[in-house]
């Protein structure tokens, strides 16, 4: 209960936006794949090649992009 009544009361410079608690976790739980990058590579540097992938590779490595982008996001933000 204290614990709680103390990030209640936090100052708000100190307090995280949303957004920020997110990025944090999926920081937290991001584990690099560099089969999901390649796929990522394919995107920009051949997207004939990345449309004929399966449509679950090309959404796990969607979900992957976002992810590697909040944890890239939430190393910034602790770096600050």
């Amino acid at each position: 209960m204290n614990d709680r009544l103390s990030r209640a009361y936090a100052p708000a410079e100190h307090a995280l936006t949303r957004q920020e608690r997110e990025d944090a976790n999926r920081a937290r739980t991001f584990r690099p794949n560099p089969d999901l990058d390649r796929a990522l590579d394919l995107r920009t540097t051949d997207p004939a090649r990345y449309a004929a992938l399966p449509r679950t590779v090309r959404m796990s490595a969607a979900y992957y992009a976002n992810d590697k982008a909040a944890a890239e996001r939430a190393t910034t933000h602790q770096e600050n």
